[in-house]
């Protein structure tokens, strides 16, 4: 939380649209929830949001790496493995009881399609 607030202080006033490159504006702080593997991982960063596009985005978030997906890198990893290793339902099976994460089946497909992607 500490190197988001830091990254929010130092880029305020300076973000820069991804899509379309005008200035954008904040919408303040948001909470954010990524299940993970180690529980739930709850943080708070500045929102913005461009005029010009429509397109809302957290700079902070993107500059230290957190997905814009539901899942943190590494479950999203897991994920990944268990639906390309075992059938869709054990896997989802599996993620509850390994992880204590519940996983849709779409979310399953989602994943191997991420992965595919990277």
């Amino acid at each position: 939380q500490r190197r988001l607030d830091l990254l929010d202080t130092n880029m305020s006033g300076k973000s820069i649209c991804m899509r379309c490159d005008t200035g954008i504006e904040s919408r303040g702080q948001r909470a954010r929830i990524w299940p993970s593997t180690l529980g739930e991982l709850t943080l708070h960063r500045r929102y913005v949001h461009c005029t010009a596009c429509g397109h809302g985005f957290a700079p902070a978030q993107n500059e230290v790496g957190l997905p814009a997906g539901r899942f943190t890198v590494r479950l999203q990893k897991i994920c990944t493995l268990m639906a390309t290793t075992v059938p869709f339902e054990m896997a989802v099976d599996l993620m509850k009881q390994m992880t204590r994460v519940v996983v849709s089946v779409k979310e399953k497909v989602d994943a191997m399609t991420w992965s595919a992607v990277k």
